[in-house]
């Protein structure tokens, strides 16, 4: 016979399973998980040394075989202070992110990849046509890739 305590934390450790499994909204392959993350100094200077490059609108995609075995591509985002201030700045990284988490075909793709957004362009733009522009921008690039 369990005490009254022991009925509690059964109690509270399947609550706090339900909570888990309902919590997470997506599968966990459509996730954005660090080892997807291109971030150290040499994973950076890798890229640019020879890598093939991607012009759409206002990206730039620098990409290159990955260093690192995996079962996906590994990503960075750049985006100059030129661009705008730092809450600007984080919403084009959102978009980017996510736009990028739902492309299966890029997170496929068994390449390191550099997005870099092009601050000439985006300056003039308001922030809806600027997320239009990311949209039409990885179309090409998953069209240009053939993933």
């Amino acid at each position: 016979m369990l005490s009254k305590i022991d009925e509690l934390k059964v109690e509270k450790n399947l609550q706090l399973q339900q909570v888990q499994n309902s919590s997470s909204s997506y599968p966990i392959s459509k996730t954005f998980r660090p080892e997807n993350r291109l971030r150290l100094k040499n994973d950076f200077s890798y890229l640019r040394e020879a890598a093939k490059r991607l012009s759409s609108g206002v990206l730039n995609l620098y990409y290159k075989d990955s260093l690192v075995p995996s079962n996906g591509s590994r990503v960075a985002f750049s985006i100059s202070k030129k661009v705008g201030k730092a809450n600007v700045r984080n919403r084009i990284k959102r978009i980017l992110r996510e736009k990028y988490r739902n492309s299966e075909s890029l997170r496929d793709f068994p390449n390191d990849m550099l997005f870099v957004v092009n601050w000439r362009k985006t300056k003039k733009l308001s922030m809806e046509s600027l997320e239009e522009s990311i949209h039409a921008s990885f179309e090409r690039i998953e069209r240009d890739l053939k993933c």
